[in-house]
């Protein structure tokens, strides 16, 4: 029978670096949150304001000094619809709550076809992802529309009952950087109670 003797010391070092670890990965949650709110201050955009619809079943977050109006959607399959923009439409977009009775995928499929049909555009990127556990697609493109070429990014996530489309469009060239980072953290925000 073999006699197994625990290095005292290893064990030791062993666990310390297993605690570190640990408190590293805490520190970098906590950090990767506040780069993200960060974000909205370094471009003065103010601090963010909680929307909610359809009696509470989807919230989302827009920094409060952006212009936000609610508007009624023709369309039965679109629930709800708010246009919003800001500092003299540097950045504008909308934001809609889309009734889900297909797969994301046949759903993107369908939006790209119609919404691209008759416009011009290029440099059209679509990525699956997961944004804050749904299933989501986020695609950024260049379109041109009425004269004026904008960077276009859009952002599909996929709840139970519900699709949410949030799209941000700047003018051609304009975007930089932190503004990315800045439709990534909102559509992170989004939240989907079913």
């Amino acid at each position: 029978m073999k006699h197994f003797q625990i290095n005292k010391k290893r064990l030791g070092i062993t666990i310390i670096i297993i605690g570190l670890i640990m408190i590293l990965l805490g520190f970098e949650s906590l950090f990767h949150k506040n780069i993200r709110n960060a974000v909205f201050v370094e471009n003065d955009m103010g601090k963010l304001q909680e929307q909610t619809v359809l009696d509470g079943d989807v919230a989302y977050f827009m920094p409060n000094n952006w212009k936000v109006e609610e508007k009624e959607s023709e369309k039965n399959h679109i629930l709800y619809h708010s246009d919003f923009s800001w500092n003299d439409d540097q950045i504008k977009g909308y934001i809609e709550v889309w009734q889900n009775n297909i797969a994301l995928d046949t759903f993107m499929t369908s939006t790209k076809n119609t919404a691209l049909k008759n416009k011009e555009y290029k440099n059209y990127d679509s990525r699956k992802t997961q944004i804050s556990s749904m299933d989501a697609y986020e695609v950024s493109y260049i379109q041109s529309d009425n004269g004026e070429s904008y960077d276009t990014y859009e952002y599909y996530m996929n709840g139970k009952d519900y699709v949410v489309k949030l799209i941000f469009l700047t003018p051609e060239n304009t975007t930089n950087k932190s503004y990315t980072s800045v439709f990534k953290a909102l559509s992170e925000k989004i939240v989907m109670k079913n």
